[in-house]
């Protein structure tokens, strides 16, 4: 059977809008587990913003923490939206319990300079996994 990821990144859309806290996204974390949910999805936007603004230490902290209380739930956790080579690293470093990271778009604006195959090696390098020689 498929397992279901539940992506959290519309709660935290509400969430920033206002810049509230409300709703909570480790409240509907719970939701989603205690409803039969495998895993859920981090919405890294607001980070991959912060990091391009060069503060993103608040949202790093955010994502660690949500990723943390996941992982304690056995939710797993993937994470993605606007994910770069450079902003990359440092969030999988906070967050070591990470078991998936879509990445689209930066990936495939990187592969127009460095090639395709280049541009998926680099960015499983920059989650911390072995590239192919």
């Amino acid at each position: 059977m498929a397992r279901l990821s539940v992506n959290l990144n519309k709660i935290a859309l509400l969430r920033n809008s206002r810049r509230t806290g409300v709703p909570d996204v480790l409240r509907f974390a719970r939701i989603a587990h205690d409803a039969g949910a495998d895993g859920i999805e981090i919405y890294t936007g607001s980070y991959a913003a912060a990091f391009r603004a060069g503060n993103p230490d608040a949202l790093l902290h955010t994502c660690a923490t949500t990723a943390a209380r996941a992982a304690e739930l056995g939710l797993m956790v993937n994470i993605g939206h606007d994910l770069n080579l450079d902003n990359l690293p440092p969030l999988t470093a906070a967050l070591p319990a990470v078991a998936e990271a879509s990445i689209g778009h930066e990936l495939t604006a990187d592969a127009l300079v460095m090639g395709f195959s280049e541009a998926v090696r680099a960015y499983k390098a920059a989650l911390g996994g072995k590239t192919a020689a």
